[in-house]
């Protein structure tokens, strides 16, 4: 928006004359830009300055507003998930490692905490009432120490008629959304849990100084 230098009623004048004044005083130095225009009309530099700031405000508002939509949709999606567990009769951590072995492959404990982001005492608890249970069981692999845990055939049977339900509740959801909105959103989405993850490293784990890792 280009402004021409504006007629200023006397009901404004004053106040335009104290900002003007506050711009020349560095009250808002951080606003200035080489972009500004090199008229000394005060009141005319004081309004592109104020119509620039109020820009920043405004971009500053939407992206944390977007950022809370955004926010709030994770929990949503999180809390569905706790909610549907509960109706089904299940902690929602051992819904939570059902899904993740129902893709088959073997899964040791350590990539299921870091993937799921389970706490590890939480994974332990829950592997041994399954593994009582008798729907999965642990398999030393060879050349490793560390166990694989899979789903054994009775565990299969449970697992399927218990995420019954859940697939079809995120393929309806996703069949829905894909009719307004492109499957582009998916990488989207990964790649803002990348970039947060990463600027939470940053801003949280690590020492803004030296780059050291904070005990937490």
């Amino acid at each position: 928006m280009i402004l021409q230098n504006p007629q200023i009623s006397c009901k404004y004048e004053d106040r335009w004359r104290e900002f003007a004044e506050r711009v020349r005083n560095s009250s808002y130095k951080f606003l200035t830009f080489g972009g500004l225009d090199k008229s000394t009309n005060s009141y005319y530099n004081a309004i592109r300055i104020r119509i620039k700031y109020m820009g920043q405000r405004e971009d500053m508002e939407d992206s944390y507003e977007n950022i809370r939509r955004l926010m709030l949709a994770i929990n949503k999606i999180d809390g569905s998930y706790y909610f549907f567990a509960r109706k089904l009769g299940v902690k929602e951590n051992t819904l939570a490692l059902l899904y993740a072995l129902d893709d088959g492959k073997p899964h040791s404990q350590k990539q299921i905490c870091e993937d799921w982001l389970i706490p590890k005492t939480t994974v332990n608890t829950v592997v041994k009432e399954l593994q009582e249970a008798g729907y999965i069981t642990l398999l030393l692999e060879d050349n490793t120490r560390e166990k694989k845990i899979l789903l054994t055939d009775s565990g299969k049977s449970y697992t399927e008629e218990l995420l019954k339900k859940v697939y079809a509740a995120e393929q309806e959801a996703l069949n829905r959304t894909l009719q307004d909105f492109p499957a582009a959103f998916i990488n989207a989405f990964e790649y803002f849990s990348k970039c947060l993850c990463e600027e939470f490293e940053k801003q949280v784990f690590e020492d803004h100084d030296g780059g050291k890792e904070l005990n937490v």
